[in-house]
């Protein structure tokens, strides 16, 4: 009989990079959505023409505050559980 579980077989060190790093441009993505929406929503308050090039820029700035921001971990999950595994 077999016991080993797949479900719980540690994951390979690539497999684990891999998704921080798409966690990290998703994160990126979501920042540089927001930042352009904010830059919109702002100069449509004080009446400036908000044109591709902006749009662009502020789709950069977000881009790159969300690739450098670091990693925060929301406040609803802990570092370390009950079985003493993270």
């Amino acid at each position: 009989m077999n016991t080993h579980n797949v479900n719980t077989a540690a994951q390979e060190p690539s497999e684990r990079w891999g998704k921080r790093l798409m966690a990290r441009f998703r994160s990126a993505v979501d920042e540089a959505e927001f930042n352009a929406a904010c830059g919109e929503e702002s100069h449509r308050h004080y009446g400036v023409k908000f044109s591709a090039f902006d749009n662009v820029w502020y789709l950069f700035q977000g881009f790159k505050n969300g690739l450098l921001r670091p990693r925060q971990v929301p406040a609803d999950k802990t570092t370390h559980h009950e079985n003493g595994k993270r």
